[in-house]
């Protein structure tokens, strides 16, 4: 098959300047700040080390650790440490975290479970 030769189109350049039965606008130019933003490094996924830590039980030897007649692992001490613990983690009302640690026996783990499961 013989090929083609067209010695005059080989340095012809071609510009789309309007289209026939098209109105469309050209397309918006991408502004130069988005381009940069699609080119900045993704950031590192959140590993919940804080919440993890939240839920560690307490070394006994913290637990048992004050004087005798200051006593801090009252049930009551512990209560409220649960409490003050699950607000923190949940960031839900003081009333809403009692309610749930009352269902749960005031199981600290269990009562996040509830409350993520809840929401």
């Amino acid at each position: 098959m013989p090929s083609l030769n067209y010695p005059n189109l080989e340095t012809c350049e071609v510009q789309v300047t309007s289209s026939s039965g098209c109105n469309l606008p050209p397309p918006p130019a991408v502004d130069p700040a988005c381009i940069e933003a699609m080119r900045a490094p993704l950031p590192s996924l959140y590993d919940f080390h804080v919440e993890k830590k939240a839920l560690e039980p307490l070394p006994v030897s913290t637990i048992n650790s004050s004087p005798v007649g200051t006593d801090i692992s009252t049930p009551n001490r512990r209560k409220r440490e649960s409490l003050e613990r699950m607000m923190s983690i949940t960031n839900a009302s003081e009333i809403e975290c009692s309610s749930i640690l009352q269902g749960q026996n005031h199981d600290l783990e269990a009562s996040v479970n509830a409350y993520m499961n809840s929401h």
